[in-house]
């Protein structure tokens, strides 16, 4: 953390390791950048600043948050009314990052930063939007991961951020981690198990191949009540969280639809949960270009931070 010395602003500065090692790295940074600099919304941390210094080290300058949520859960027990506006938060702040045509894909506590007054942001951008077949992630990452992100050559889209903000709300209201699985495959067993296990159908549309294969030789299971997994989280809350945590992605809650449960209506403002203006371009991160280029483009952009 540090002040800015022209705003008394708090700020948090992050450094970048080998920021100019490879091209890729170098595009997955100015990716970053540009996603942080598009959105502007209360729930969405933003970026404040970049600059690279004589030897070529990058460095992010972002709002200073007190907190963040993995570290606020490992502390204290979230009382009701914590765990309704914190979940609020998120789903306004997913509505928004939604409708800039953004997905996160790394959605996890460690992820939301809380400040002293409870006002939370959502970070963490610049992870692959494909994944491989079961893909071997840290342990944190893993237990908030979407069925169909672990499945093989699935391109996943925005319901994979609503159940990771599914399995955080379960975290929320119960004070540890609703499906701690190591790997994919042992968190594949634990969502069947509470879940049931999906249908052919459903199976088919999301994988192939060896994959479908695996799922079929897992024993079948025909899934239990959220409310019994979770007893005591009220009828309101069990009636969101199921239409969060919904293996088929299709049948999943979109952001809006989240905020117009019972659970949140206390926070629920229709008229004070804006979405984006414009959606991001995404043309640049797709362009094969070289690193030269993709280093020009980077201190373009420190040198446009400079000027606003």
């Amino acid at each position: 953390s540090a002040e800015d010395r022209k705003s008394h602003q708090r700020v948090t500065v992050q450094k970048y390791l080998d920021p100019f090692s490879t091209a890729s790295k170098t595009r997955h940074i100015l990716r970053e950048i540009k996603l942080l600099r598009h959105m502007k919304h209360e729930n969405v941390a933003a970026v404040v600043d970049i600059f690279i210094s004589p030897s070529h080290d990058v460095y992010l300058v972002t709002e200073l948050m007190e907190i963040n949520l993995q570290t606020l859960l490992r502390t204290k027990p979230m009382q009701g009314e914590f765990v309704q506006y914190f979940l609020y938060q998120i789903m306004r702040g997913l509505k928004y990052i939604h409708s800039a045509g953004v997905v996160h894909g790394d959605l996890q506590p460690s992820n939301i930063m809380v400040s002293h007054n409870c006002d939370l942001k959502i970070k963490g951008y610049g992870q692959p939007r494909v994944y491989g077949p079961w893909i071997t992630r840290h342990a944190s990452a893993q237990h908030y991961t979407a069925p169909e992100a672990m499945l093989e050559g699935q391109k996943y889209g925005k319901p994979v951020d609503i159940w990771s903000a599914g399995c955080i709300f379960a975290e929320l209201l119960q004070g540890k981690v609703l499906f701690p699985g190591q790997n994919d495959i042992q968190q594949f067993h634990m969502i069947t198990e509470l879940l049931g296990t999906p249908s052919e159908t459903v199976t088919k549309r999301m994988t192939s191949g060896n994959v479908i294969d695996f799922i079929q030789t897992l024993p079948s299971n025909e899934g239990q009540p959220l409310s019994e997994k979770l007893p005591g989280i009220g009828s309101k809350a069990a009636e969101l969280l199921e239409n969060m945590l919904v293996f088929d992605p299709q049948g999943r809650a979109t952001a809006p639809e989240a905020l117009e449960f019972a659970y949140l209506a206390l926070y629920h403002d229709p008229t004070d949960e804006p979405e984006a203006e414009d959606t991001v371009d995404w043309t640049f991160d797709n362009a094969n270009h070289s690193f030269e280029y993709w280093k020009a483009e980077l201190y373009a952009w420190e040198s446009k931070l400079m000027l606003n």
